[in-house]
């Protein structure tokens, strides 16, 4: 940590928190470059330049981050591009000798949550039991060393949990993605969110009040779909970066593939929307690749609908597997990314739902050094087609054999489905997504 210079992040903290026009952005990317240590985000500083010159929908994203509130862009922009990136050599030297180099560390600190969603990817956890204040703090400060200065928060409902707004305040130079169903917000959390300037709100919807209120139904008597819409407008009037957290399923495929759709997030103020294939995960129950699971054809259309979304709209949308190539494949097993269960299990990915190592025994550099991961990012890639880079819905094969090499335990009574009840309908599934992939 001693080698890494942090010299130049005030400076662009400082300029951080007057940017009102594109000359303020162009100047903050100037320091940027100067600054940053691996040549190869000097050259993706440039490739943003040159998206801001060529793409009105680039140009215009910019110009909605202006309008955010000063203290967000001054964190956003002092954590990614300064912390973030200046910690970039920490995790490429790890990355070189198979240490793992994680960019983004995910964890669910509770998994109770006030809401039942059909098909949750976490509706097989037991809801009791969480992590303490004292272990998110610590996550924070271990991830710090070996570079992590974003975070992904899920659940479980994240928002009943108060004392992690302590968490977000007390770590200015972390940025935390917080997953929520959006029923709990008020607009004194939006301002206090915004005050801090580090959290970003990514709030869960299906699409329109029929999707989303068919998946998510009442709060208190009142549609879910309401909530989620005065959530965003409070967001929005409070300056918050927020985005839609967007579950891809057969039910809702046809809403998520309009562009009025596309239209109404940016017209509520997101910024970002994440799209998530429905996934196998909490359940044993075969029908869920019959009646929600995306079938292949729609898996690939969706992702090519979604690159003509960013190009179309000043929204920055991804597709979590079939944008595989933007990271180069999987993020899995402490390579790029890894996920702390409310029970401080360590899992490989939000959906693989088996661990060998739990945080209350080892320390988070332990546990991404286990066995377990080391041998994962030893098998990747486990293919050439970054267009399906899962190994649990793609290549079940890799799950396997790591399972039994490991003795991975499964973390929650409902993870083993996939390995039973659902194993010949995933293999299945892995046959034919490819097939179509290549057409």
């Amino acid at each position: 940590m001693s080698t890494v210079d942090y010299g130049w992040i005030p400076e662009l903290e400082k300029r951080a928190g007057r940017l009102n026009n594109l000359l303020d952005v162009y100047s903050v990317l100037s320091i940027v470059r100067r600054h940053v240590p691996l040549v190869k985000h000097r050259v993706d500083v440039g490739k943003v330049r040159d998206l801001m010159r060529s793409y009105s929908s680039a140009k215009g994203w910019v110009r909605r981050f202006l309008a955010l509130s000063p203290m967000v862009k001054r964190r956003l922009v002092t954590n990614f591009g300064g912390w973030q990136l200046a910690d970039a050599p920490i995790r490429a030297a790890r990355y070189a000798t198979n240490l793992g180099g994680p960019f983004l560390g995910a964890m669910s600190p509770l998994q109770e949550c006030n809401l039942r969603c059909e098909g949750c990817y976490a509706g097989g956890r037991d809801q009791e039991g969480q992590l303490s204040h004292e272990d998110c703090d610590r996550l924070m400060r271990e991830g710090k060393e070996i570079g992590i200065h974003l975070w992904t928060i899920i659940g479980g409902e994240p928002f009943l949990r108060p004392d992690l707004l302590d968490l977000y305040r007390d770590h200015p130079d972390v940025v935390f993605q917080v997953y929520t169903n959006g029923t709990l917000f008020t607009p004194e959390l939006a301002q206090t969110l915004a005050e801090f300037g580090n959290v970003i709100p990514c709030i869960s919807l299906e699409g329109y009040a029929a999707e989303t209120n068919a998946r998510r139904h009442f709060y208190r008597g009142r549609p879910v779909y309401d909530y989620v819409m005065d959530t965003m407008d409070m967001c929005r009037e409070a300056g918050l970066l927020f985005g839609g957290s967007l579950t891809s399923t057969r039910k809702n495929y046809s809403t998520l593939s309009q562009v009025e759709f596309w239209q109404m997030l940016c017209d509520k103020g997101a910024l970002l929307a994440y799209v998530f294939t429905m996934m196998p995960v909490a359940t044993h129950e075969p029908s869920v690749f019959d009646e929600l699971m995306l079938s292949k054809d729609q898996r690939w259309q969706m992702a090519e609908h979604i690159w003509q979304i960013r190009k179309a709209f000043p929204i920055f949308a991804a597709d979590f597997w079939s944008d595989g190539s933007l990271t180069q494949g999987c993020m899995a097993f402490g390579r790029l990314y890894f996920h702390i269960t409310h029970l401080g299990d360590v899992e490989p990915c939000v959906f693989f739902h088996f661990a060998t190592d739990n945080i209350h025994e080892v320390s988070l550099e332990q546990a991404l050094n286990s066995p377990f991961f080391r041998a994962g990012r030893s098998m990747f890639p486990w293919t050439d087609d970054l267009r399906h880079p899962c190994p649990v819905i793609d290549h079940p094969h890799v799950l396997r054999e790591l399972l039994a090499e490991h003795k991975a335990y499964p973390t929650h009574k409902e993870a083993d489905g996939i390995t039973t009840t659902l194993k010949c309908r995933i293999d299945q599934y892995a046959a034919e997504v490819p097939a179509c992939a290549a057409l």
